[in-house]
């Protein structure tokens, strides 16, 4: 599947795109907390990669990962974690979310391209059996670890995957 296919484009996010991010991240996450200042300030952080899906001019949804290309170079593994990843709900069911996880999977395995060790997680909402479900489809699995709780108190619970295989 390609991106022409579903009508859009994966482009790296722009400072112009610090409003979208914000509105996204507002209508898909404030269930879990206020995070419409948060995750548009990621776009201004070396160390993390925003990608932007993008429908005839129209934000449809953002990934966010950030990696320590140091640790990469000194230690030859990628340790990456998915700070985030939304699709506005105009465009949910359209295989915005899956054509974007896949093009990030993609990119975090040329940047890890000759490594011994490569992996990504993220977090979800105990309570997002949705996204669960979506994210074991990308071939993530619950790994037994919580990483506290969201703002309005939901458990934080990791999901993880290699990149090596595939």
């Amino acid at each position: 599947m390609s991106f022409s296919d579903i009508g859009g484009k994966i482009r790296p996010g722009v400072i112009y795109d610090y409003f979208s991010i914000s509105e996204i991240s507002g209508e898909v996450f404030s269930i879990y907390g206020d995070y419409t200042g948060v995750l548009p300030n990621y776009l201004l952080a070396e160390d993390v990669d925003t990608l932007v899906y993008e429908v005839e001019g129209d934000v449809a949804g953002f990934i966010q990962v950030y990696f320590d290309r140091e640790e990469l170079k000194e230690t030859g593994e990628l340790h990456a974690d998915i700070l985030s990843a939304a699709v506005a709900p105009r465009h949910q069911g359209q295989r915005v979310g899956s054509a974007m996880f896949k093009h990030m999977l993609q990119h975090l395995k040329k940047k890890s391209a000759g490594a011994d060790r490569a992996d990504v997680q993220l977090t979800v909402a105990h309570t997002n059996t949705r996204a669960m479900a979506f994210f074991r489809r990308m071939g993530f699995e619950l790994d037994g670890r919580e990483l506290g709780r969201y703002s309005e108190g939901q458990r934080a619970l990791v999901m993880s995957r290699t990149l090596l295989e595939d």
